[in-house]
Parts: structure tokens; C-alpha cells; sequence
């Protein structure tokens, strides 16, 4: 927020895909066992960094700057407990079946490894893969720059 840090976006997005990506593969099988609070506040900074090089292109004065930023937080720690909120209660009642050790939550990890993989490779090569543009993103390449 005050410039004191400024890491590029080509940086900071592909580690947050690899935070995604770790936090994953843990779920299945623990990696990171030892000190997991200071694994949680890296993890924490890189998804910060990101979120300030989101809104650094903005320009705004650096109070502006703050309320966007922590406006920003707000939401998606709101989109957070929404999803929580919803989650929660079922893998609660899903946690004594069989099938949820052993089959759901490693394809849903599996599933968000795989997202965040191509999330990866995507913003490491500049494939615009993901583009939210309206045009097929895949056929972004072939047109001329």
C-alpha cells in the first residue's frame, strides 16, 4: 500500500497458484507440517502482494489506496465465510462416511491442484488461458497485437 514493497503481478501470480497448489496436495497427504502459523502468514503475504498489485494500477492516493485494499479483503473474507457457511455444515455430516476420506475430499483437492496449476502456467507463460475476456481465450493468441 505504501510502495514499500512492490512485487510484479507476473511474480506474485503464479505464487499464489503455487500456494493454492501446496495447500492441496497437504489436504491429501501433509507436507507442511512444521510451523504452520509461519506457513499460513507467507502464504497470507503473497495473497496480500497480489491483491495490492491488483489495485496498484489504479493510482490512487495512498488513504484511497488503503480503503480499496481493505474493502477489497473485506469481500473476499465475505466470499469466504459465505463458502464456509455453506461447506461447513455438510462436510460436518460427510465426515464419518467412508467415502469422504477416501474419495471426496482428494478429488476436491485434486480439483483445486489442477485449477491452480493452470492458473500457473498460465500467468508464468502469459498464455491468457484464463482471460476473462468475452472472446474464445484460446483463439486470443492467434489474433494479430
Amino acid at each position: 500500500m505504501l510502495g514499500v514493497i512492490d512485487v510484479p503481478a507476473r511474480v506474485v501470480d503464479p505464487a499464489v497458484a503455487a500456494t493454492i497448489m501446496l495447500a492441496a496436495v497437504d489436504n491429501v497427504r501433509p507436507i507442511l507440517l512444521r510451523a504452520r502459523w509461519g506457513i499460513a502468514f507467507g502464504f497470507g503475504l503473497i495473497h496480500g502482494l497480489a491483491f495490492a498489485s491488483a489495485l496498484g494500477p489504479m493510482r490512487l492516493p495512498p488513504f484511497d489506496l488503503a480503503v480499496a485494499l481493505g474493502c477489497f479483503n473485506l469481500g473476499v473474507e465475505a466470499g469466504q465465510a459465505a463458502l464456509a457457511l455453506l461447506l461447513v455444515p455438510i462436510t460436518f455430516v460427510l465426515r464419518v462416511e467412508a467415502i469422504y476420506p477416501r474419495l471426496l475430499a482428494p478429488a476436491l483437492s485434486a480439483a483445486a491442484f489442477c485449477l491452480a496449476a493452470l492458473w500457473f502456467v498460465d500467468r508464468v507463460f502469459a498464455l491468457d488461458v484464463l482471460s476473462l475476456t468475452p472472446a474464445a481465450p484460446l483463439l486470443s493468441g492467434l489474433a494479430p497485437r
